[in-house]
This record gives C-alpha cells, structure tokens and sequence, in this order.
C-alpha cells in the first residue's frame, strides 16, 4: 500500500494479515494501527504526527521508518527480522531494544533519550545517536560497529569494546 503524499490522519490497516509494504509518509498520521500486519516487512511513514506505535511481534518486519513525526513511546520488541530502525527527530526519551537479533541499523538522533541499552543488539554496525539527552554510551557488547555518531549529547563515559 502506497498512500504517501496526502492529507491522512487516521491510518487503520489492522488485519491486513498479507500486507508486504505500507508507506504514509507526508501526510498528517496521528493515530496508526498495525495490529494483524503479521506480513509486514516494510513501515515508512516519515513526516506525519503519529505519537505511538506498536510494532512487537511482528515476525517479518525488516525496515522500520518514522523519522520526524511525534513519538513519544514506540514499541519495537520481539521483531526477530528487524534490521533497520530509523526514529531520529522525535520526541523520544527511551527505545526498547529487545528480541531484534538481526538490528543493524539504529538511526535514533534528535530525540531526548537519556540512556540507549544496546546489549541486545548483537549485530549493530551503525549507531546515529547524535542530539540526544545521553550521559553514557556502551557499545562493548557490539563488536560489529563500524559507524558511531553521537555528539551533541552529555556523554562523559563511552565504552568501545
């Protein structure tokens, strides 16, 4: 489903159990249901105003796309496929990182997260954490990482392996 470019603020697709793809993006989404997407691989939905999402458990889903919306809480667990998370410039103060074995890709910058605990994420390779709230950094869980940004924060204890 492509529904990109419009004037949508209300994006219902639950039960859409053989729903492959779903972009919103440019629009004005607040409220975004998801629940049945069992399918799912692909969310992009960058430039609306949608404040939570659910995601968890959704056994396909690969791509995960929301930058510059209004989130305040997401829900990203138990997401066996997921390798990429792109959530930079919200309204963010925590991201839940569990059950994303095959995350490789975090892209959580111009939020106000205080603390990132990334010791469940054993394939990170790229960490955009820049314009965050962050006073600590430890990435000596994940040896893969071969992109770092993270300034502009308040780090005074970074750890790499």
């Amino acid at each position: 489903v492509d529904c990109a470019y419009n004037q949508i603020t209300s994006l219902n697709v639950s039960g859409c159990e053989s729903l492959k793809q779903l972009y919103f993006y440019s629009n004005k989404v607040v409220d975004l249901n998801l629940d049945g997407c069992v399918s799912l691989q692909l969310l992009q939905g960058y430039k609306n105003n949608v404040k939570r999402v659910d995601v968890s458990g959704l056994p396909e889903l690969v791509y995960f796309d929301l930058r510059i919306n209004s989130l305040t809480d997401i829900n990203v667990t138990d997401c066996p496929k997921l390798q990429i998370i792109a959530v930079g410039d919200n309204n963010l103060a925590s991201i839940e990182l569990k059950g994303v074995p095959a995350l490789y890709t975090i892209g959580c910058y111009g939020n106000s997260i205080s603390s990132l605990d990334l010791s469940n994420v054993p394939a990170l390779e790229m960490l955009e954490c820049y314009n965050n709230n962050l006073a600590s950094l430890d990435l000596s869980a994940n040896p893969k990482v071969t992109m770092l940004t993270c300034g502009n924060n308040m780090i005074s204890d970074l750890k790499i392996l």
